[in-house]
């Protein structure tokens, strides 16, 4: 089920076509200094378009200035799934001092899927300012391809990694943190041992006084870190309602878990350590630290084991569908603007290709999207039979829609749901979708 709620990486491209050359560092110093605004809106709010109409979009280009300004500009048209360039459509105009004006495009798309529109703007010479626009098309239909085969071996590295862990012995350790317990639930440092040895630390919070309570497991962002996340109420965009019991983990090198690794030293960085190799790779030992959560969650007697629900945004979204894919111990699964989905079309964005490109020095692109194989969520969606309800944002550049889309069409529940928001980007839907999520999560547990 689909529901539709109500940088410019490809300027260079375009600009090749055009035939104009610019640096880096001369675009950036034109951006800073430019007094122009660029926003948009869709028409009647619609960022998808189901049917044979034209998508419209209307663009803003705000004059702050006291000076009239000449302008041209190339709206280009691409598919995103293809990165194919289908269309420039040049203009030109003059805007008043501190004016707007109103440009309206639209496009008829051939094909389902995802497309950009990019609309870029030249003043006297030089590149000013760029916007780009995501969009749908007969998305309720659109099922990217047949899904890849798994590497061959895929099956059994897997299995191996869970053997590995289940020779580690966990060692969990509580230490109750009194200046975060309340009246209605207790919270408790976690530390506990994880592949490799190595000592993961999260938060458990435990509601007081209840029994058989549904528990979730929050996963966190690349270079995210949980410390006390709180009710719903008191933290609209992180928090988790007091009925449920929570497991906040820090995985390898976020948070307190930074004993060998510091994600937020490294930056997008720590995206590729190890990535020359499968075994080596941070992830393998990122997922094995969420399996052994799942190990810790099952040893609660307070927690009912049929309603354990795994969570979280970007990293942790993508973590979310390799965990319910991995783990059957999971029953509920809602991963939000998933970042590790569609490995390949995912190393054409613009920051990830970019730390790629940082390590080519020791590893072929080739090696390295061989291992990223192994760790695509997409496979491990395929795997899914449990409810998913996940949300992306369509004007998401960090983890473009397209990307989580593949994975969403992979999952075989009968059960799965899908918010997108027109104008999220990367929050997704935010404080709205926060509460959506537990209303659904509400709904499926009231079935038991």
């Amino acid at each position: 089920m689909i529901f539709f709620v109500k940088k410019n990486i490809f300027l260079a491209k375009i600009c090749a076509v055009l035939g104009i050359l610019f640096t880096n560092q001369a675009f950036q110093a034109i951006l800073f200094t430019s007094n122009i605004d660029l926003s948009f809106t869709f028409e009647q709010d619609k960022g998808i378009i189901e049917g044979n109409e034209p998508i419209i979009i209307h663009f803003r280009i705000n004059n702050k200035s006291t000076r009239k300004i000449h302008l041209q500009t190339y709206c280009s048209w691409l598919q995103m799934d293809k990165n194919k360039l289908l269309s420039i459509v040049p203009n030109h105009f003059s805007i008043e001092p501190n004016t707007e004006r109103l440009l309206s495009v639209s496009y008829q798309p051939q094909e389902k899927g995802f497309y950009k529109a990019n609309l870029s703007v030249k003043q006297a010479g030089a590149w000013v300012k760029s916007i780009e626009v995501f969009f749908g098309y007969n998305l309720s239909t659109y099922k990217p391809y047949p899904p890849k085969p798994l590497p061959a071996d895929f099956e059994a590295f897997w299995q191996s990694v869970k053997q590995s862990l289940a020779a580690v012995a966990p060692n969990f350790r509580l230490e109750r943190k009194q200046q975060l317990c309340t009246e209605s639930y207790e919270v408790f440092l976690l530390e506990m041992q994880s592949l490799d040895n190595q000592t993961i630390r999260g938060f458990y919070r435990m509601p007081i006084g209840k029994r058989k309570v549904p528990a979730i497991l929050q996963l966190p962002s690349l270079g995210g870190a949980f410390y006390n996340i709180g009710t719903l109420e008191q933290k609209p965009k992180h928090g988790v309602p007091l009925e449920y019991a929570l497991l906040s983990l820090n995985v390898r090198g976020h948070g307190n878990s930074k004993d060998t690794f510091d994600a937020d030293k490294l930056g997008n960085d720590f995206f590729t350590i190890g990535i020359g190799n499968k075994h080596t790779y941070i992830y393998k030992g990122i997922i094995a630290d969420c399996l052994r959560a799942i190990d810790f969650l099952h040893t609660r007697p307070e927690i009912d084991k049929q309603k354990i629900i795994v969570e979280g945004g970007s990293q942790g979204g993508g973590l979310s569908l390799i965990v319910a894919g991995l783990d059957n111990r999971i029953r509920y699964c809602c991963p939000d603007v998933p970042f590790l989905c569609n490995m390949p079309q995912l190393s054409e964005v613009f920051w990830v290709k970019e730390v790629l490109q940082k390590k080519q020095f020791l590893y072929s692109t080739k090696q390295m999207l061989e291992t990223l194989n192994y760790f695509d969520a997409q496979f491990f969606a395929q795997k899914i039979r449990i409810p998913v309800y996940m949300s992306i944002g369509l004007q998401d550049y960090t983890c473009p829609p397209h990307t989580a889309w593949e994975a969403y069409w992979q999952i075989p529940s009968a059960e799965k749901q899908i918010s997108i928001y027109p104008y999220g980007r990367h929050a997704g839907g935010g404080e709205q979708h926060r509460k959506a999520k537990f209303a659904w999560l509400a709904a499926q547990l009231q079935k038991l």
